[in-house]
Formats: structure tokens, sequence, C-alpha cells
């Protein structure tokens, strides 16, 4: 088994990383998105993988809002999507 960019626990520069979590309905429109969270990828991906779910890591290395206005055309906000903390 080779390294895999896209899961984190193959990814040892970024087990903690400060950005965004998106959770993408079918046809990968954000349905929920909780912005600026500082937490550990791994545990993230175990439970949501556990639930039988795909998680993928895609890091942006901008500066400032950048990287969260990327995420956003990347995976644009249903209607009615929830956005934690606003």
């Amino acid at each position: 088994a080779g390294r895999d960019p896209r899961r984190p626990q193959d990814e040892p520069d970024a087990y903690v990383r400060t950005g965004s979590l998106h959770f993408l309905d079918a046809q990968g429109y954000a349905m929920l998105v909780a912005p600026e969270i500082r937490c550990a990828w791994r545990e993230i991906a175990a439970v949501i993988e556990a639930a039988g779910l795909p998680f993928r890591v895609y890091v942006f290395t901008c500066a400032g809002r950048t990287g969260e206005e990327i995420a956003d055309l990347l995976f644009p906000p249903r209607r009615g999507a929830v956005r934690l903390g606003e």
C-alpha cells in the first residue's frame, strides 16, 4: 500500500490543520460548514469513515480567507445550508 495524499493519515504534516469542514450532499453542494476549526483530521476521518461516508482533505496553502473562498467556490452552499458560528 502506497502513500495516498487524499487520506489524512498519509499526510504526516497535516495531522492538525486549521481550516473549514464542509459536509456535502450527493451533488457536491455544502449542506453544513464549520468554518475556522483547528482539529486532528485523523480523528475526524476515523469517525466519518466509520459511519460509511467518504472523507477527503483538501489543502489550500493560501493566505488569509482565500482558502475559505476557494472552498466555497469548489463546494457552493446549497440553499438553506447551515454555516456554524454565523
